[in-house]
């Protein structure tokens, strides 16, 4: 069973006026998965497995073959290998506070529109591969599209509201990712419809040495 990760208490911080430059990082939160909170001791899902920072022992890679580079290029290698892992040999994922490690890029509105066409055909790539997985980003965007379109005022706001924490911080960071979510939705979901999904046949395992 996967471990429970529990809620931050909805403590507030003081506003705080972020840099000019810092509106990349307003917008980069958006994109942190809802699980991004504290971690319960040293214990995390096998969905938290981010290759950004991650160390495995190599004969259980290779046992279940390994990143599959020709169907899952980009966006959910890593949850593909981990699933398997997981899944065949019970690989349980650990994590250490210590093992800190800085994933820098500059983040804009349209360098997420590039990310999330990119990361489209390989959802749909590994939702066909795992037809039990959902396809979370694209219920995402699809959610998102079929609300009224939002007004896109409270992103103005995040740069003092740092954390959507009282009345109305909840309020700027829920209008404000609405307003997000909109504007990436048409370049995801045209990604999504245009993909086309070539699932590679499942390899030949060996248990591992």
């Amino acid at each position: 069973m996967a471990p429970t990760v529990p809620r931050s208490r909805d403590r507030c911080p003081r506003p705080h006026r972020l840099g000019a430059g810092d509106a990349g990082d307003a917008l980069h939160a958006l994109g942190r998965p809802r699980d991004a909170v504290r971690l319960r001791r040293d214990q995390a899902s096998w969905a938290q497995f981010y290759t950004a920072n991650v160390s495995a022992k190599r004969p259980l890679v290779e046992a279940v073959g390994g990143f599959d580079e020709v169907g899952l290029p980009y966006g959910y290698e890593d949850l593909d290998l981990v699933k398997r892992m997981h899944g065949e040999y019970g690989l349980r994922v650990l994590y250490d506070r210590r093992a800190v490690a800085e994933h820098l890029h500059e983040m804009t509105l349209e360098s997420w529109r590039e990310n999330v066409a990119r990361i489209a055909p390989t959802e749909r790539a590994f939702v066909a591969k795992h037809p039990e997985m959902p396809a979370y980003f694209h219920d995402l965007f699809l959610a998102a599209s079929a609300r009224p379109k939002a007004s896109g005022r409270g992103r103005h706001l995040l740069p003092i509201f740092r954390e959507p924490c009282g009345w109305l911080g909840k309020r700027v960071w829920s209008g404000a990712d609405l307003w997000y979510r909109q504007q990436l939705a048409p370049h995801f979901l045209g990604a999504w419809d245009a993909a086309a999904v070539s699932v590679p046949a499942k390899r030949d395992d060996a248990a591992p040495t």
